[in-house]
This record gives structure tokens, C-alpha cells and sequence, in this order.
């Protein structure tokens, strides 16, 4: 599972994040999880942006589309 959360998220608040993503560890199921300082619930930023697409892209070669 792959998670992508903006720190300032007013719809789904980062704690609810975090709690998936302990969860996910304690579980030991493979996931990625990124938190992105200064977006809400939509990433804006270029760079933001970016970064999204080649993790989410390096998360399915690694766990979905190789395996």
C-alpha cells in the first residue's frame, strides 16, 4: 500500500495517516508512505507533484509489476 498524505490536509487528517501506516508496520504488509509538508489534501506544488508520480512509479515496479 502506498500512502501520500499533505501535512496540512483538512479532509483526512494526517493522525488518520499515521495510524494506517502503524498499522501497516505492525502487520509487516510492504508499504510506502510519504508526508508532504506545506500541501492539503491535493498536492499543488511541482515538486510535490514530481516526487508523487516517480514513487508511485518505483512502488508498482517493486511490488506489483515485477512480483
Amino acid at each position: 500500500m502506498a500512502i501520500f498524505q499533505g501535512a496540512d490536509d483538512k479532509v483526512v487528517p494526517p493522525a488518520q495517516s499515521d495510524s494506517i501506516v502503524e498499522t501497516l508496520r505492525r502487520n509487516g504488509t510492504p508499504h510506502q508512505s510519504t508526508f508532504y509538508e506545506g500541501e492539503g489534501h491535493g498536492l499543488r506544488k511541482t515538486q510535490t507533484i514530481e516526487h508523487f508520480y516517480k514513487a508511485v512509479d518505483g512502488f508498482l515496479r517493486k511490488h506489483v509489476i515485477f512480483t
